[in-house]
């Protein structure tokens, strides 16, 4: 079955074979347009690339394929339960009672949290389970709060 998070293998594929391209293009260019000639033409090559890219993750996003989840650490002592195997991150959506838990290319924080650090995690929305304006519970180690409205 397809995910958002296989996306990285045909993206890998694209990006192997337009280096490919590139560098036997550049190789050619050089000699009659120097260094910086052959490298604007480098920028220039990769430019309808990143506009394709940012309209697919635009359109993944806003089709509710993504939850971005900010939290900002108070306890770095109790923060650390946020990645418990026991408790594992959710939201769940209040009206349906669907739970997103599913970390978007299984992405998590390592290492010591720090107070006063805002951190995130994505969930990946399969379905649109959790629309923009819906109340969620967010469910992070053992802490549970109510009510959050999705903005």
């Amino acid at each position: 079955m397809f995910t958002v998070a296989s996306l990285w293998i045909p993206f890998t594929i694209i990006a192997a074979l337009g280096q490919v391209a590139r560098n036997a293009m550049q190789r050619s260019l050089t000699g009659p347009l120097g260094t910086w000639g052959a490298t604007n033409i480098r920028f220039l090559f990769g430019f309808p690339f990143s506009i394709i890219f940012f309209a697919l993750v635009v359109a993944v996003t806003g089709d509710g394929g993504l939850v971005d989840l900010r939290f900002e650490v108070v306890d770095p002592g109790r923060a650390s339960a946020v990645h418990d195997p026991a408790t594992p991150p959710a939201v769940v959506d209040e009206e349906s009672g669907l739970v997103v838990h599913e970390l978007f290319m299984n992405h998590s924080h390592t290492g010591p949290y720090k107070a006063g650090v805002t951190y995130y995690l994505v969930f990946n929305n399969p379905g649109n389970w959790v629309r923009r304006g819906a109340q969620v519970t967010v469910l992070l180690g053992n802490a549970q709060v109510e009510h959050v409205r999705v903005v």
